[in-house]
């Protein structure tokens, strides 16, 4: 198990680490909010979309989700710097390339299964969702979501050009070939923003690929407990997430006057 980010014994290295050098980058679906049955209803505290404003003024801050940068827009605060869509493959600093191909490859794949009829008639509930960019196969609904979850990865196994999928909550993400992953994000994140140190906070399967094998001045924490996680911490569950924002605008902020301090002091 990992240890707890919380605990009073990390207090020292987390403040020192919770600074206005630092990249703060966030998943949303639970990590900023919680996961809840309709996508379309989730939100994230007042508290913490307060916070997450302050600290976006303060440090340089990113979302980086599976959802659509437009369907992020109205969910995340105006101070959020950067708001990375589609797994890292929308919004991204110097990444927006021409994408038509892509975006053709998804909407061939949807067609191609929206017109399998048996699949749906199998797997009644599911839905499908075309984010442009990438495509995702919603199980949540079906009436059995384990047979659900099953013919679908059947069915896209066979799509063509192959598909990468990665598993979510109840869902499958399929991501054409030379797509991103939040991995090639955060890494051109961090090119651009030239900043010293991360701290990454995710909460599934997609986000585990930036766990694994993170430098050693990324600091990545895992929402929830996990026997399989990659990630150096964890925290509970989204309130504390809130917390943690809340903290470091407060650590963000005592820099800031320590610093201030000091070149006032060097001019005298």
């Amino acid at each position: 198990m990992t240890p707890w980010l919380l605990d009073p014994v990390h207090r020292a290295q987390l403040d020192d680490w919770l600074a206005p050098a630092t990249l703060f980058v966030f998943d949303f679906d639970g990590t900023l909010a919680p996961i809840v049955d309709d996508p379309a209803e989730a939100r994230m505290a007042p508290a913490t979309w307060t916070q997450l404003e302050r600290l976006g003024r303060l440090a340089p801050v990113a979302v980086v989700s599976g959802r659509s940068r437009e369907d992020l827009t109205a969910r995340v605060p105006p101070a959020v710097s950067h708001l990375i869509g589609n797994h890292g493959n929308e919004g991204l600093p110097g990444g927006d390339a021409d994408t038509r191909e892509r975006r053709h490859i998804c909407a061939f794949w949807e067609s191609r299964l929206r017109e399998d009829d048996s699949l749906w008639r199998a797997a009644k509930g599911a839905q499908i969702e075309n984010k442009g960019l990438t495509l995702s196969l919603h199980y949540r609904h079906c009436e059995n979501p384990a047979w659900g979850r099953s013919l679908l990865l059947a069915r896209a196994s066979r799509l063509v050009p192959s598909p990468r999928v990665i598993r979510g909550h109840a869902v499958f993400n399929l991501l054409p070939p030379g797509t991103f992953t939040k991995r090639e994000a955060l890494e051109a994140l961090m090119r651009h923003t030239r900043c010293e140190r991360m701290l990454f906070i995710g909460d599934d399967v997609t986000d585990e690929l930036a766990f694994r094998d993170a430098p050693e001045n990324w600091m990545t924490v895992r929402v929830g407990r996990s026997m399989d996680t990659a990630a150096r911490y964890h925290v509970d569950h989204v309130d504390e997430v809130g917390w943690l924002i809340a903290h470091a605008v407060g650590c963000c902020q005592q820099a800031d006057r320590g610093l201030g301090g000091r070149q006032q002091g060097q001019a005298h």
